[in-house]
Parts: C-alpha cells; structure tokens; sequence
C-alpha cells in the first residue's frame, strides 16, 4: 500500500463535501482517480488538516539472501555468468535451508 501523496490528499478533502452531499464513494474515486476503498479510508479518517503518516513496515530478508554469497563468489570468477547458468547451478545445489518446511 502507497500513500496519497499531497496533491491527491487535497484532492479526496476537496471532494467531501460531494460526499457530505450524497455523491458516493465511487463517484469521488473516478473523480480523483483513486480507487474506491483508499477513498473510503481517508474520507472515514476525519477533517486532518495533514496528510495521515505512512506506518513504516519492517525490513524483512529475501530468498536470495541465502545464496548471495554463492552466487557473487560466481560471478567474481565468471564476470559473463548468465542468470540461466546461476539458476541452474543453484537447482543443483543441495537445499540449505528451507523456508516453511
């Protein structure tokens, strides 16, 4: 999930009184181009003279993060390693660690 930038902020806040008029969400969403339940959030969110804050998620790991140091040792060796080889290689490989399991 994205957040509104300033611009589209103002946007859905200039809209609501259509809203507070009877125009309906989906209506203010084709407007605004948005779609229709991020309209709903912030006309729900209440009369914020500010945009609401983005809640930062936490990082997490990727697959790969398992096997980088593999594959750049390859690469360190074979500048022109081609991905299809790497994935290859890396299918050969016996499992390390496996997620889930």
């Amino acid at each position: 999930m994205s957040a509104l930038d300033e611009q589209r902020w103002l946007d859905v806040r200039r809209f609501r009184a259509l809203h507070e008029a009877g125009a309906s969400v989906s209506e203010i969403a084709r407007e605004t181009g948005l779609n229709w339940r991020t309209v709903k959030k912030y006309l729900a969110a209440g009369g914020g003279e500010v945009v609401p804050p983005v809640r930062a998620r936490p990082a997490r790991g990727q697959l790969i993060d398992v096997f980088a140091h593999v594959v750049d040792a390859w690469l360190r060796a074979e500048l022109l390693l081609k991905g299809t080889v790497s994935h290859e290689r890396l299918v050969e490989r016996p499992a390390t660690r496996r997620r889930g399991r």
